[in-house]
């Protein structure tokens, strides 16, 4: 019974990846304009904040907000990585302690980054403790020709896609780990990386998170289609921008 079932699993699988491939253009293209997209309420900033002071990442953080009671953003996220470092490769959030950010903002941020170090070592990554992005030292391939890569990076996992094939792949799977429900995660984690790292970020909670996420990727997607793109996803959401390599 074990074996059907599997049988069945990966069946399934090709019908999903088949179905998504036919409605979705085979096209490949590089992009010379950047674009970020608001599909589930947050803005793509890609904004160095290494030479802020502790002092402004606190004003810009704090600003706006009586209180922390929605989710972090991802800019917010990344203004964070000044407080970032590589401790046994794992990432260590160490904020200082008269940073004047407010206490939920860093229990959230703990958060975020458990649920990355917990990606990092279900993919056997290993992190660079100079741009902070966790890779797969033991391909020997090079990752820009790959259709779909996988990178972690503090706050979140990074799907890349050069190929809109990979896109539609990738929606496709994520909408069939969606229909598993309860048992979504875990078989997320069968399935090996990227899914296998999607599953450590976001939990049980993958059953109601995958078919949104694919959906997302596909939705944008199909309004770049000559662009390559790439999804990160969050503890709390995702975020989608034309990727450069």
């Amino acid at each position: 019974m074990k074996h059907l079932k599997w049988l069945l699993v990966f069946v399934l699988t090709a019908v999903f990846m088949i179905f998504a491939a036919a409605n979705l253009p085979m096209q490949v293209g590089a992009s010379n304009t950047d674009s970020g997209s608001q599909s589930t309420g947050f803005v793509s900033n890609e904004n160095d904040f290494t030479s802020w002071t502790p002092e402004q990442i606190a004003a810009f953080l704090n600003s706006g907000k009586q209180a922390q009671d929605a989710n972090t953003t991802s800019s917010e996220f990344q203004a964070l990585n000044k407080f970032v470092k590589v401790r046994n490769n794992q990432y260590s959030l160490e904020v200082p302690t008269q940073s004047g950010l407010s206490s939920a903002l860093i229990a959230e941020a703990q958060q975020a980054i458990s649920a990355t170090n917990r990606a990092v070592s279900v993919g056997h990554l290993t992190i660079d403790p100079t741009t902070l992005v966790a890779t797969d030292n033991s391909q020997f391939t090079i990752r820009s020709l790959a259709a779909m890569e996988t990178r972690v990076i503090p706050w979140a996992v990074r799907v890349i896609f050069r190929a809109n094939w990979a896109v539609s792949t990738f929606a496709a799977t994520m909408i069939l780990i969606a229909h598993y429900g309860g048992e979504a995660a875990d078989y997320a984690y069968g399935l090996g990386n990227p899914y296998a790292l999607i599953a450590s970020i976001a939990g049980n909670l993958l059953a109601n998170r995958a078919a949104i996420i694919g959906r997302d990727a596909a939705s944008y997607n199909a309004s770049h289609q000559n662009d390559k793109i790439r999804e990160d996803i969050y503890i709390t959401h995702d975020d989608l921008a034309v990727w450069h390599d």
